[in-house]
């Protein structure tokens, strides 16, 4: 799931809204959208708001790689000719990153009609007039004329220069009602629920898709919110309190601390979402705050190595702390425990040869598992580093070792196995979560590794339950496990 955050528009403050896209940039952030309002909703028509088009145009000029959007263009205000040519110039001029989100608009936006001179459509016009504005811009992206309807007049086109890619920037309709989401499946590539709760986007986006199934389409579901995000549950709910008494009565706002922010996300995804964009409450640190605690710990995310290797730093420190305080005697019956659910696995009791490691300092104690497996006649195997490199190693209890720098150790001598006779790799680690991916010691050679092995070889971590963790920090070069096992479960992550 992508996330974006809406730009702060109502601060009148151009050099503001730019700094904020460039930072959105450099912090992992995937877009960064633009309400539609001359001012702010609700608000006296002497208080400031940039234009969502202009805007756009110059934070393309600073920024490089995020999507820029409306979020939504009210279909009112523009001719649909007008924001056609609009959004195909923004998208030439960004280089393919403009996402044009267009939506009927509400009673509260009637001031802005007023006080500009605009036309205002009454809740009976706005939705069909709505439909026509989608139907001309797209068949204008398309190349193709709008032959006029009841609401938009005849609009012959063409878009020159044309779209940069075929069919145009993507469009997407905004709207609560389920018509308009029925709409956005007839006619749209996405549909944007504004401040809804997980339940009721799970029910938007599963209409969504049966609809645009019916049609044999694909259409994708958007979320859109405000999100007001505590250090914890405490300072949370005291951000809350605070709008109640400044009269921000809004009853569609997310608050709740950064890591429950990670399992409201891991909602959204699986109710369907392909993008959360967010308008961050509160202190001007909000932004910083998800992208250091939240990203690392979202599947599917490209995180900047900077803050995925200080994530993966703070995870390694703080797990590290809990499996060296294990006492001696506990340590070691918990190992046991481990060492008889690994070998009771399936996959290592068909293994011809299996790559394990001699474990040291506070980890689960491999020694059982390695003379259990030899007694069994299988060949194993153990880790020397070489040239950053992992070279599995042949290895029987009782053959010489020597130490590795970082502690583990190493066969002295010993033939040297291709990767791609390992049937199964016995990995450790020192934080793991349920999906399979983990935190290692911060060298990425089991990744590397696991990159040279055969399809078919079985990868396993063994831990403590202690250093089971929810999402890991991950990067793009992390490669997961198949299963995890630790003194009270094994845990099946990957499905081959």
């Amino acid at each position: 799931m992508r996330v974006g955050l809406v730009l702060p528009m109502f601060s009148g403050d151009p050099a503001k809204v730019l700094a904020f896209a460039r930072r959105a940039e450099e912090l992992g952030y995937d877009g960064v959208f633009a309400f539609d309002h001359f001012f702010p909703p609700g608000a006296a028509s002497d208080r400031p708001s940039l234009e969502a088009f202009s805007t756009l145009a110059a934070v393309a000029s600073v920024t490089e790689r995020i999507a820029i959007g409306t979020l939504v263009a009210r279909a009112s205000l523009r001719p649909a000719g007008l924001l056609a040519k609009l959004a195909t110039s923004l998208d030439d001029l960004s280089g393919g990153r403009m996402i044009l989100g267009i939506g009927t608009g509400d009673p509260i936006d009637r001031p802005e009609h007023d006080a500009f001179g605009l036309p205002y459509l009454d809740k009976a016009e706005r939705r069909p007039h709505v439909v026509e504005t989608v139907r001309a811009v797209k068949g204008l992206l398309a190349g193709r004329p709008w032959p006029g309807g009841a609401w938009v007049p005849p609009t012959a086109g063409p878009l020159l220069p044309p779209p940069r890619f075929p069919g145009g920037p993507p469009v997407w309709i905004g709207g609560f009602a389920d018509e308009v989401v029925r709409l956005a499946a007839a006619e749209a590539d996405a549909w944007n629920g504004w401040g809804m709760s997980i339940p009721e986007f799970a029910r938007k986006a599963d209409l969504l898709r049966r609809s645009a199934a019916g049609s044999g389409r694909s259409v994708a579901a958007t979320w859109a919110g405000i999100v007001v995000v505590g250090r914890d549950e405490d300072e949370a709910g005291a951000m809350l309190e605070e709008r109640f008494r400044r009269n921000m009565l809004e009853t569609n706002v997310w608050a709740g601390s950064a890591h429950s922010l990670i399992w409201w996300f891991e909602g959204l995804e699986t109710a369907g979402a392909s993008w959360a964009v967010l308008v961050p409450a509160g202190p001007p640190d909000r932004v910083e705050m998800i992208a250091r605690e939240v990203f690392p710990h979202m599947g599917g995310r490209e995180v900047p190595s900077h803050r995925l290797k200080r994530a993966k730093r703070a995870v390694r420190r703080e797990v590290l702390e809990r499996r060296d305080a294990l006492p001696p005697a506990e340590r070691e019956a918990r190992s046991r425990r481990i060492a008889d659910r690994l070998l009771a696995l399936p996959e290592l009791e068909r293994a011809g040869t299996v790559m394990a490691f001699s474990s040291f300092g506070s980890e689960a104690d491999t020694r059982p598992v390695l003379e259990r497996l030899a007694g069994r006649g299988v060949r194993l195997a153990l880790p020397r580093i070489r040239e950053g490199e992992i070279r599995p190693v042949g290895y029987r209890p009782g053959d010489p070792v020597t130490r590795a720098p970082f502690g583990a150790l190493e066969p002295s001598a010993g033939r040297e196995l291709d990767a791609a006779e390992i049937d199964v790799v016995v990995t450790p680690g020192v934080a793991f979560d349920p999906e399979g991916f983990r935190v290692g010691y911060g060298g990425g050679f089991y990744d590397r590794l696991f990159r040279r092995t055969r399809e078919d070889a079985f990868r396993v971590a063994i831990g403590f339950a202690l250093q089971v963790v929810p999402p890991v920090p991950r990067g793009r070069t992390d490669e997961p496990v198949d299963a995890l096992v630790t003194e009270d479960e094994v845990i099946r992550c990957r499905r081959r």
